[in-house]
């Protein structure tokens, strides 16, 4: 199974969350307001938005009005930024990176009879994820506004909206 760990599922819910802020002009939000809108673990979403600030995804100021902002445009920041900030490169496959050139990946190596569909198959995910930007993920899988404002649509989380869009790409998500 392919899944996002709740760390980045809560940090796309705050990017979210952020981006539609920035959408509509708004200033910064502080972690508890964010934490408190979603029942997110305050602690955590604390690290998560302090780690995404360390990376340039976001700006934060101190102070009575201040809070987290995203450090540039929702369509400018790509799902791959947030996960590979969060949880390292995107290895579909011990075959899928630089480790086989090392001699360090997978055992089977050169005479693996699926190393190729892997291969592409890992190269699809991590397009997706490269050109699948924060402001794609706030319009939901048909394009439109979610009518109730990220992460509040019936049920929808950010890896039920990433695994609707991979499913709509041709791209296939195990559940």
């Amino acid at each position: 199974m392919l899944s996002l760990t709740r760390k980045t599922d809560y940090a796309l819910v705050a990017l979210a969350y952020l981006a539609d802020r920035w959408l509509k002009q708004q200033g910064p939000a502080s972690a508890r307001v964010i934490a408190d809108a979603y029942a997110l673990p305050l602690s955590l979403l604390m690290n998560i938005l302090k780690e995404l600030s360390g990376t340039g995804l976001l700006t934060s100021t101190r102070g009575a009005s201040g809070g987290y902002m995203l450090a540039m445009p929702p369509g400018e920041i790509s799902l791959a930024d947030v996960v590979t900030t969060l949880e390292g490169p995107v290895r579909f496959a011990a075959c899928s990176d630089e480790m086989v050139a090392s001699g360090r990946g997978c055992p089977v190596g050169s005479t693996c009879p699926i190393r190729d569909p892997i291969l592409y198959l890992h190269e699809q995910i991590n397009g997706f994820l490269r050109n699948m930007s924060l402001e794609d993920l706030l319009r939901g899988s048909n394009g439109q506004p979610l009518a109730n404002g990220p992460g509040q649509c019936a049920g929808t989380t950010p890896t039920k909206a990433i695994r609707s869009m991979v499913t709509q790409s041709n791209v296939v998500a195990a559940d």
